[in-house]
């Protein structure tokens, strides 16, 4: 799983010498977390728009863990933040706050 990931993300960014992926065991045993680093400028390009890229590489892999049995998470971070939870309404709001001094 590691690999399909590091091989997907590779092909999609300008900065393919910076993707790294670590992979960690999850509390249950059962699931993995897959955390993916990449160059700062690249971020954009790994979520896509309205997050299709992230979603549809995040689906991919769902379908192939559950065909070895476990549960796997994909996590995006590029060294300044992480962005797992902020969807494009969450980073378009959070834009605008900064934005207007909030």
């Amino acid at each position: 799983m590691k690999q399909f990931v590091e091989f997907v993300a590779k092909s999609l960014v300008e900065h393919p010498g910076d993707i790294h992926i670590t992979e960690v065991d999850g509390e249950d045993g059962k699931t993995r977390v897959l955390e993916l680093k990449c160059h700062s400028d690249d971020v954009g390009q790994i979520i896509g728009r309205n997050g299709r890229t992230i979603k549809a590489l995040r689906t991919l892999l769902v379908t192939a863990a559950a065909r070895t049995g476990v549960r796997a998470v994909l996590e995006i971070a590029d060294g300044e933040g992480d962005y797992t939870d902020a969807g494009p309404e969450g980073a378009a709001a959070e834009d605008a706050a900064t934005s207007n001094g909030i």
